[in-house]
């Protein structure tokens, strides 16, 4: 997991581009946003 405080819109379209981005959130960072951080992050890391 990688955090930017960026809101340029050419990373918004790098990040976009990368197939190792699964999410890009503006901040501010608020509790919806960091339960989906978690979220996404729970699924990376189970095993089948």
């Amino acid at each position: 997991m990688m955090l930017s405080t960026s809101l340029h819109p050419n990373d918004l379209s790098r990040a976009n581009s990368n197939p190792f981005v699964k999410k890009f959130l503006n901040k501010p960072l608020n509790q919806a946003a960091l339960n989906l951080l978690g979220k996404t992050e729970n699924e990376n890391t189970e095993t089948t």
